[in-house]
């Protein structure tokens, strides 16, 4: 984000330290101190370039938002599973079958 101090120290193998995330990955480390899971990295990613809206309803509602991305993300991937291609009737499935 323009404008944040931060170094991003992407790797390929967990790296010492993981102890705020159970020993994996991701973890943001600000300081000296950790968070991990990927909904509190982006909620203290966000908050810190004050991404957040300006009262405790604007951040739940964005909150609300991430958490109707997650659940589209899962319940398409249950379509069209990682590493394979949308077939045309998986994609007529995902935009007219409805929810399970």
């Amino acid at each position: 984000f323009p404008g944040a101090d931060y170094a991003d120290e992407r790797c390929s193998a967990p790296p010492d330290g993981l102890q705020s995330n159970l020993g994996r990955m991701p973890v943001a480390t600000i300081g000296d101190e950790s968070v991990g899971q990927s909904g509190a990295i982006n909620f203290l990613i966000a908050s810190e370039c004050g991404l957040m809206g300006s009262s405790t309803m604007d951040a739940a509602k964005i909150l609300s938002i991430c958490e109707h991305l997650k659940e589209m993300t899962t319940a398409f991937h249950k379509i069209a599973p990682w590493g394979t291609d949308l077939t045309p009737e998986n994609a007529d499935n995902w935009f007219d079958g409805g929810a399970d």
